[in-house]
């Protein structure tokens, strides 16, 4: 009842009922009814006293202009104090997104720019990402920060300076400048000085140079090996420095010392001397090069062209039945796709589907026709 009470109040203030006139009334209205009856007392659901009651009630006086226009100030002031406060909320709120948008933009913007470094002295091409197996962590040195770690990606930018590093599970493959090949082992940390120059501090790093004149140098912190057009290994631990050498030559160089290994040639680093031994440029210890190697599309290539890729790789040695199917093998052009097959399928099926066959002595590889294709 109240509520509804109050609801109607509300609305319309100057029909409130005057609690002072009803005050008044209820007194003369008991003295009235005491000089009728003297033993009547005021109390209980007396309907005449009531009645009597509302008779005599006069109406509210009107509430003076002056003080409903202070009112209607005072309730527009609150009103208004509302309003800003919620907008003020808005515009904090809509500050901190923004903000927050700010900072979410610019932690994307900031690996991008780092991933593409202004041209300069201190950030020169080096080389460009082939192929990555897992993840592989690179360093760039930016003018605001020391050192900025990223992944690296396909197809990324390697500028001087910047330092990569494999974990246990991964590796990566790069094209220097030049055209060599570049591959660093699972566990390896190198540092790109130049393209010509790498600084390798733990790992592994494969050295496929393209250039007769060699050129690349391999820096570790106990010794210094140097190729001159040729396929090589270099593996450095706290103790040890190996050099292993599939093609060319290379020259280790340890303080005031040196010596050179032609292919077939393993030098080893340890505790300042150097000892060598015979290899072999094929077999288990060279297939981690193979397995980040670029990756090779036989679609409308020479059969030959694909049958010498597999044996840079692998190290193998190829030898045809005769001159003229060595002529051939120029011309017969595949189709399609070996990805994902092992290096040895992938030579089965292309031969099989050319009609000729293969067989395996060490690393030689002898490729005939097929007796069913005769």
């Amino acid at each position: 009842m109240s509520g509804s009470l109050w609801a109607s109040w509300s609305k319309g203030a100057t029909n409130a009922p005057n609690w002072f006139g009803l005050r008044t009334a209820r007194l003369a209205v008991t003295d009235e009814m005491r000089r009728e009856n003297p033993d009547w007392e005021p109390g209980g659901d007396d309907e005449e006293t009531a009645a009597r009651l509302l008779c005599r009630a006069t109406a509210r006086p009107d509430i003076p202009a002056e003080r409903a226009d202070r009112v209607r100030d005072a309730v527009r002031d609150a009103w208004q104090a509302s309003v800003d406060r919620r907008r003020v909320r808005r515009l904090v709120v809509v500050a901190v997104v923004a903000t927050a948008a700010a900072i979410a933009i610019a932690m994307a913007i900031r690996p991008l720019e780092i991933r593409h470094p202004a041209s300069g002295a201190a950030a020169d091409l080096v080389a460009r990402v082939e192929r990555i197996e897992g993840h592989v962590r690179r360093s760039t040195p930016d003018l605001r920060s020391a050192l900025t770690p990223i992944d690296l990606r396909q197809d990324d930018r390697v500028v001087s300076g910047d330092v990569l590093e494999t974990d246990g599970r991964s590796r990566t493959a790069l094209r220097l400048k030049d055209g060599t090949s570049l591959r660093l082992d699972g566990g390896a940390r190198a540092r790109m000085l130049s393209s010509t120059i790498i600084e390798l501090t733990n790992g592994a790093v494969y050295i496929d140079s393209v250039r007769n004149d060699g050129g690349i140098e391999v820096r570790t912190p106990l010794g210094t090996a140097r190729d001159v057009g040729t396929q090589f290994e270099v593996r450095v631990s706290h103790t040890l420095l190996r050099v292993r050498v599939r093609s060319g030559s290379v020259e280790l160089r340890h303080r005031d010392r040196s010596a050179s290994a032609l292919a077939g040639t393993e030098l080893v680093l340890a505790d300042g001397e150097i000892s060598r031994r015979a290899i072999t440029p094929f077999g288990p210890e060279w297939e981690w090069t193979a397995s980040v190697a670029p990756r090779f599309d036989i679609d409308g290539r020479p059969l030959a062209s694909f049958i010498d890729h597999l044996c840079r790789e692998h190290g193998w040695t190829v030898h045809y039945e005769d001159d003229e199917l060595a002529r051939r093998s120029w011309t017969i052009i595949l189709h399609g796709s070996v990805r994902g097959l092992p290096p040895t399928e992938a030579l089965e099926v292309a031969l099989a589907t050319s009609g000729l066959e293969h067989r395996f002595d060490g690393g030689d590889l002898s490729i005939y026709r097929s007796p069913n294709a005769r």
